[in-house]
């Protein structure tokens, strides 16, 4: 059985040059090229450039430089100050306090009802309820005449009734 080496310290940049990791050497590059091309810009522009436009001029380059290398406690310069930032903006003292959660209103409108009821309404509805108490009388007896009472139901009718209720309904 052949055994499988488990990598340790994987969360370990790989170096590329010397002690110097890929993110570095772009930081460092990045930081560099940029202070190169001031200075140059500013040299074509007036020749000489001033020690105080040096310090102006290379200034990017030192923070580069500082940012890809210094490390406290094994955390990067940048992300130190970025801690510091943080630290800085959130208040050192904090309290607890419940969520007040999510408020919802909901707002209703009225309805607009017809305040006149027609008579052909009121009357059709009469009617349908009439032709319903029809209707269970005809499914209560299961088409069946039934002696002790002496009503009869035209069946025909009630069935025009009902589709002229389908019509009315749709």
């Amino acid at each position: 059985m052949d055994y499988v080496k488990i990598p340790q310290n994987v969360r370990v940049e790989d170096k590329l040059i010397g002690p110097f990791s890929l993110k570095q050497i772009i930081l460092i590059a990045v930081g560099g090229g940029f202070s190169y091309s001031l200075f140059a810009m500013l040299s074509k522009t007036y020749g000489a450039v001033p020690v105080i436009a040096h310090a102006l001029i290379w200034w990017p380059a030192i923070l580069s430089v500082a940012f890809s290398l210094i490390r406290i406690n094994d955390i990067s310069l940048f992300r130190y100050v970025l801690l510091m930032i943080e630290m800085m903006s959130k208040p050192r003292k904090r309290v607890w306090q419940p969520r007040q959660g999510i408020t919802i209103n909901v707002q209703t409108r009225p309805t607009k009802k017809k305040e006149k009821n027609d008579k052909k309404n009121v009357e059709e509805e009469k009617k349908s309820a009439i032709r319903l108490e029809d209707l269970s009388v005809i499914l209560d007896q299961e088409g069946k005449s039934d002696n002790s009472k002496s009503s009869t139901v035209n069946v025909d009718a009630l069935n025009k009734n009902v589709d002229s209720l389908r019509h009315v309904s749709k």
